[in-house]
């Protein structure tokens, strides 16, 4: 068993899809995207971890100690030799070593599941943090959801200007006129948008909740079904307890109540577990996933379409 993987009976994230998801990458306009994604969670996934790390790290202290006493009272003789300066000192050390491999990784999780487990349900202040860190790791991983997803559209949109036009040529002139590019925007762009369209559109587009990033991909890539990879309950839980830890000091209001049909009480914290999380990020990871994929498939059609052919000999 592997304590870098695997903590609480698998509570940890899939961070191996992840990393999968990176490398998998072809298209130069997304690998950023997706690295950076990877390595967020990766560190998400340390940071919950990092309590029971802390205990196995401990765990291990108390049997090396609690061996160190055995070895060298089994061989009080010695030990008072080497007290002295002189003794078997190696033999000492061989017996230690011995006795210290003994115990397995998979011994060392047991134990340290079952202090852990101990040290939350018995003191309130450890508990306290651990929750603490858990919600900090909410945070984290709605905001590396969100720059992804934007950085995906922005180089997207970037790479292939033409998604875009199409998609806001279509809408009413009101919603058209809110997508407008100021005078001063296309200076700082030296008025030579033709790979920069995503850059500048950014700031007409909001991806800071579920129903945000639906209508940005649904307008910039229309006909594609893209907004349906967002559907998820998953990303809703994540992106509304995210809000409420931001806003509310992790208490339920009315809107997370409403978007949630939560039961909590409003003015009461949200509960929050290792599994919950688990399950969101782990989405959001698939989502990451599905979207490359498409967008992928749509970048070299777009490029095999508008290649460049050769004069036949």
């Amino acid at each position: 068993m592997d304590i870098e993987s695997t903590f609480l009976h698998g509570d940890a994230l899939n961070v191996a899809q992840a990393e999968a998801v990176a490398q998998r990458v072809k298209a130069l306009p997304f690998q950023n995207a997706a690295k950076t994604f990877a390595e967020s969670i990766k560190q998400i996934n340390h940071l919950l971890a990092l309590p029971f790390y802390l205990v196995i790290h401990f765990q291990r202290r108390h049997e090396e100690t609690i061996a160190s006493f055995d070895v060298l009272l089994g061989d009080i003789n010695n030990t008072l030799e080497i007290a002295k300066g002189g003794g078997d000192r190696k033999r000492v050390d061989d017996l230690l070593r011995a006795r210290l491999e003994q115990f397995s990784t998979d011994e060392l999780i047991r134990r340290g599941q079952a202090d852990y487990r101990q040290i939350l349900e018995h003191m309130s202040s450890i508990r306290s943090g651990v929750f603490d860190l858990q919600r900090s790791a909410v945070v984290w991983a709605w905001t590396a959801f969100e720059v992804f997803v934007t950085d995906v559209w922005v180089a997207t949109v970037n790479t292939v200007p033409h998604f875009a036009w199409k998609g806001i040529s279509k809408q009413s002139d009101q919603q058209q006129s809110s997508k407008m590019i100021s005078i001063h925007l296309l200076a700082k762009y030296r008025f030579d948008l033709r790979h920069r369209l995503g850059s500048a559109l950014r700031q007409r587009f909001r991806f800071k909740n579920v129903d945000a990033i639906c209508d940005a991909y649904a307008t910039a890539f229309p006909k594609m079904g893209i907004e349906n990879v967002f559907q998820s309950s998953s990303l809703l839980f994540l992106e509304a307890t995210r809000h409420v830890i931001v806003h509310q000091a992790g208490r339920a209001d009315d809107e997370y109540r409403r978007r949630t049909h939560s039961s909590v009480p409003e003015g009461e914290l949200v509960p929050l577990t290792l599994a919950d999380i688990r399950t969101w990020v782990n989405t959001t990871i698939a989502v990451a996933d599905q979207l490359l994929a498409i967008l992928t498939v749509s970048l070299e059609e777009h490029a095999s379409n508008h290649a460049t052919p050769q004069s036949v000999v």
